[in-house]
């Protein structure tokens, strides 16, 4: 999940925005991000866009010279995602507007430690939507912590057909292990 800021990419995204998708979701995608946008960033502008596409990372933000756009790989959008998820990832790549990204060396971190630290305050569902992700997801997703993103593989399709474990998993899951899921711990 990261800024982009690559012409290839926007013109990639630019094409995809062109093939919409439907939400598979029992719930609607656009009013968590009206809601998570309305509690939590006022500051942002009330029309930041969201399209689920069928390529890149997991979800990304594009702030270009209009309003805010956000990208949520297609392999979030199933019937059988909870809504926790799509709330993460929305205060997530909103929280890109408020938190610049910070020069560390010679390299812009995308993800200072302000950034993950104020998700942490805004996002208590943060360790169980990170669990749902990788115990359902994990298998076509790849780390890619140099360009501070996770990419979606090819063969998406594939785990998105499978049966999925829900949030109840995934509680009893975090109270028996101390496991990192969230990209912040790698």
């Amino acid at each position: 999940m990261t800024i982009l800021t690559d012409l290839k990419e926007r013109r990639r995204l630019a094409q995809a925005r062109r093939q919409p998708h439907l939400w598979f979701t029992p719930f609607s995608v656009p009013e968590i991000l009206e809601r998570v946008r309305a509690e939590h960033f006022p500051e942002a502008p009330p029309d930041v866009g969201l399209f689920s596409v069928n390529r890149g990372p997991l979800a990304c933000i594009e702030v270009g010279e209009s309003s805010p756009t956000i990208y949520v790989h297609q392999v979030l959008n199933h019937a059988e995602t909870p809504e926790e998820v799509f709330t993460l990832i929305c205060k997530h790549e909103l929280l890109h507007l408020r938190i610049e990204p910070a020069l560390e060396g010679k390299r812009l971190n995308q993800h200072p430690s302000a950034f993950w630290e104020a998700e942490k305050t805004i996002a208590p569902e943060r360790r169980l939507a990170w669990c749902w992700i990788w115990e359902n997801l994990g298998d076509c997703l790849r780390r890619r912590p140099r360009l501070e993103r996770i990419d979606v593989q090819p063969r998406w399709p594939e785990v998105w057909s499978r049966q999925m474990c829900d949030l109840s998993f995934c509680r009893d899951l975090l109270r028996r292990t101390d496991k990192a899921f969230e990209p912040s711990s790698w």
